[in-house]
């Protein structure tokens, strides 16, 4: 992992002139570093493309961030097909 912090890799993921490549790389790096609060950051911000969105959820799926993807889910500030998604990994962690 590079020398970035958290925040620069939510901002590449945020930053729509960057490629799609480095977006998805940096959401990799926050899930890698455990950086659940910062992914959760990325999955409330409306202001970006969904699929980065969604990608950001994706990587949450861990038990590291079983308690911040909780969170979201009770918080319903989630469309409702990323809100049925959370449920859903929830779910699949817990089984």
């Amino acid at each position: 992992m590079s020398s970035r912090t958290p925040t620069e890799y939510v901002e590449k993921a945020t930053d729509s002139s960057a490629s799609e490549a480095d977006r998805k790389e940096a959401i990799h790096a926050l899930k890698t570093a455990n950086e659940c609060d910062e992914l959760a950051a990325i999955v409330r911000n409306h202001d970006i493309e969904a699929q980065f969105r969604k990608e950001a959820l994706e990587a949450m799926g861990t038990s590291q961030c079983d308690g911040t993807l909780q969170l979201l889910v009770d918080e319903e500030v989630l469309d409702s097909d990323m809100q049925s998604r959370a449920v859903e990994i929830l779910d699949s962690m817990q089984q």
